[in-house]
């Protein structure tokens, strides 16, 4: 691993010990999060520095904001959306549909909100990646990925 920032602690790795680790909820996370489970994946983390699922649309409150591409482009394939307000969905719309997406698919009890991983290494031993990951600074998790 390369040698830690000063602002950034060492990492001291402990359990949990899961076989996915997925960085982030925001769109893409959200999805491979789903997908995952509905492949029988049990064994998974999805890690978020925020306190919410959502990504950009959960940080970004600002009511007038708008996709600028139609809504239908938003949406899940496993989760489709027939009832967008308008063709170019609000904000606040988009943020409500990825929070009930996650709830829906079940992957609420995956995500660890507030963790932020400090960094990634390949361990030759296992094999596998391993991301050191803390909540509030203090403890340590460990996700690894086969890739």
């Amino acid at each position: 691993m390369t040698t830690a920032s000063k602002d950034i602690p060492a990492p001291t790795l402990s359990a949990p010990d899961h076989s996915v680790a997925v960085i982030g909820a925001g769109p893409g996370g959200i999805a491979a999060g789903v997908t995952l489970k509905r492949a029988g994946g049990r064994d998974l983390v999805v890690l978020v520095r925020a306190e919410k699922v959502g990504g950009r649309w959960r940080d970004n409150g600002r009511p007038e904001l708008e996709v600028d591409i139609p809504s239908l482009a938003y949406r899940y394939s496993f989760a489709r959306n027939p009832h967008w307000g308008k063709l170019f969905a609000s904000g606040p719309e988009v943020k409500r549909y990825r929070v009930a997406v996650a709830r829906q698919f079940g992957s609420s009890p995956n995500i660890r909100f507030g963790t932020t991983v400090v960094g990634e290494e390949w361990d030759h031993d296992r094999p596998a990646r391993t991301c050191p990951s803390g909540w509030d600074g203090d403890d340590r998790s460990t996700g690894r990925s086969g890739s």
